[in-house]
């Protein structure tokens, strides 16, 4: 009798039992966001299928998207110049030299870990930039090169 009781018991409880949820999340290389006035349309390299729907005119995959993209360039993009960004880890400042070209084609730009554009200035004016009205995170430090639109990017963590 009391071996029915616990396992009721046990059965009853696991009604009620709650399981961990997972956010879908993709970890991804490469993808896009495309749309006109009537669809749109967003697609990731590497991305998990959930479903697949036909039609007689159309195929939809659908699956997990990121909403949020932080891009940092895995290879150097603006040859024939020395860009350095230090001291990393920083706790104030961080200096950002560039040498080897016109330094007046040169925006710098700092971002948080979630994308938001901090600062937006002409390197002649971000040659030293101050972190200390900023938490303890990871930043993201775009020099663009505006005269032929390519950037290199850097990774600085303020302790």
């Amino acid at each position: 009798m009391k071996k029915i009781l616990f396992l009721s018991a046990l059965i009853s409880l696991a009604f009620f039992a709650n399981a961990q949820t997972i956010t879908p999340d993709v970890v991804s290389g490469g993808g896009d966001y495309f749309s006109n006035s009537n669809y749109s349309i967003a697609w990731t390299v590497g991305e998990p299928v959930i479903e697949t729907l036909t039609g007689t005119n159309y195929t939809l995959t659908q699956g997990f998207h990121q909403g949020i993209w932080n891009i940092v360039n895995v290879e150097k993009q603006i040859a024939n110049t020395d860009i350095n960004v230090y001291p990393n880890p920083t706790s104030d400042y961080i200096n950002i030299d560039i040498t080897g070209v016109n330094s007046s084609d040169y925006q710098i730009q700092l971002f948080d870990n979630l994308g938001n554009l901090l600062l937006d200035k002409s390197y002649e004016d971000a040659k030293q930039i101050s972190l200390q009205k900023y938490a303890r995170s990871l930043y993201y430090v775009k020099v663009l090169n505006v005269k032929n639109n390519k950037f290199d990017s850097y990774k600085i963590l303020k302790k």
